[in-house]
């Protein structure tokens, strides 16, 4: 048994529109934050559904803490609940998808463009840099982008592959990473259980 659980859970409501299906997008980062740390930056290119590049692991803590304040202050969840960025065991465990495989979704290469944004497909129409999350097909937990797009900064590491990274980034045995590079690290929140046994990291999906 694992220290923690991921579960999903629809939400339909049009104030809490929190995704957790995919990174921090570009969008969601201004209503909570009101700035654009990814203007006049490297692949900075301005687009709501671009996933939030160019912020600290500080500034993302920051976002999981004014976020957790709106979506009490609204009810959308109590005040056992509360954002934060995952542990990178956390993060592992939810985007392999219990896979025991090179990849989450198998050992194929080729089906790796169908999943992910790499160095294999992102050059494909323009210039690499970050794409808008959730065109690629999702992992068996229904998680987006996991792998590919850009890296997501943890608690305690970096996980996943970005848009330049080769084919080996993105298999499950490379996904931690120490170093940040704020131009293709983004991040992805979970929302945990206060105060139980377990921490419960929720992804929530719009439908």
């Amino acid at each position: 048994k694992t220290a923690y659980e991921i579960s999903t859970r629809d939400w339909s409501s049009d104030v809490c529109s929190s995704d957790l299906t995919t990174e921090v997008t570009q969008s969601e980062w201004k209503k909570v934050m009101r700035t654009t740390p990814w203007a006049g930056q490297q692949h900075g290119e301005s687009a709501s559904r671009h996933p939030v590049t160019w912020v600290s692991r500080s500034d993302a803590e920051e976002f999981c803490r004014k976020l957790t304040e709106r979506e009490r202050a609204t009810s959308c969840i109590g005040s056992d609940l509360e954002y934060r960025l995952p542990s990178a065991d956390e993060w592992l465990y939810a985007t392999s998808a219990g896979a025991q495989t090179a990849y989450h979704f198998g050992d194929d290469d080729e089906a790796l463009k169908s999943y992910e944004w790499c160095a294999r497909n992102s050059d494909e129409t323009r210039a690499g840099g970050p794409r808008d999350v959730a065109l690629k097909w999702p992992t068996r937990w229904g998680l987006y982008d996991t792998f590919g797009n850009v890296r997501e900064m943890c608690i305690d590491d970096v996980c996943g592959g970005c848009w330049e990274d080769e084919k080996v980034s993105c298999q499950i045995v490379r996904a931690r990473r120490s170093e940040v590079d704020l131009e293709k690290t983004g991040f992805r929140v979970v929302l945990v259980q206060l105060g139980g046994p377990k921490a419960t990291a929720t992804m929530r999906s719009r439908r």
